[in-house]
């Protein structure tokens, strides 16, 4: 069985930010080698994933959003099912792959600070991370 690296980057930055949001958006992005940097989609958290992942390509795959508090399991594209319940600041997260459960957490979310779930495995040496944010 492979063993998998999972990088699990709470990225923040210090503020006072509450607990007030209404939706949580998921982005399912494929990483890599190949040089081509980040979509102009992901421009957003273009500085969060150049300094937090070691890939030099990046491109959005999917993305899905659902009401907070949550408690729904979102389709995404590569055979990626999240299933998510409960307030954004006590955020259960269930990722599956191809029918494979792959991450079982809970996770505190703040408002407009990304939350990067990552090493899913992809194409070859590419990797899947996916990206949570409450707004």
């Amino acid at each position: 069985m492979k063993t998998f690296c999972w990088t699990v980057c709470l990225i923040g930055w210090l503020t006072l930010t509450g607990f007030a949001g209404d939706t949580l958006s998921i982005r399912l992005i494929e990483a890599s080698n190949d040089g081509k940097g980040v979509a102009p989609e992901l421009s957003d958290v273009e500085k969060l994933l150049k300094q937090n992942m070691p890939y030099s390509g990046y491109r959005l795959v999917d993305s899905k959003a659902t009401p907070l508090p949550a408690s729904a399991t979102i389709d995404l594209a590569a055979g990626f099912k999240v299933k998510c319940s409960g307030k954004q600041n006590n955020l259960s997260v269930t990722v599956t792959q191809n029918k494979k459960e792959s991450l079982r957490s809970t996770v505190e979310l703040r408002d407009g600070k990304p939350l990067i779930l990552g090493g899913f495995p992809g194409k070859g040496e590419n990797r899947y991370i996916l990206i949570l944010l409450a707004r």
